[in-house]
């Protein structure tokens, strides 16, 4: 832990430990929840819901298969590892 007003430094060297082991677990859709024009936003998200909300840092389980790539996510050149389902999980 780092204060971010009397250690930035120390904030920086976290955030970089974070994204230098994290790996991403992508749903498998192309729809967009946030965009309200299209009704992609109605689908149920099974890994979401108010028995079982979302924690930072929860455990997660793959049942099923996934491909595990490395993609480029922003103009920056940042990379990250993921694993993508072979079929939607919504």
């Amino acid at each position: 832990m780092a204060n971010p007003v009397t250690d930035p430094e120390g904030v920086a060297a976290v955030e970089a430990e974070n994204a230098a082991r994290g790996v991403v677990l992508n749903d498998g859709s192309s729809f967009s929840f946030i965009n309200f024009s299209f009704d992609d936003h109605t689908v149920p998200l099974p890994y979401v819901t108010p028995e079982a909300p979302l924690r930072t840092g929860a455990d997660a389980s793959i049942d099923g298969p996934v491909v595990l790539t490395y993609r480029r996510m922003d103009a920056n050149g940042g990379s990250v590892w993921a694993f993508d389902p072979t079929t939607r999980a919504t």
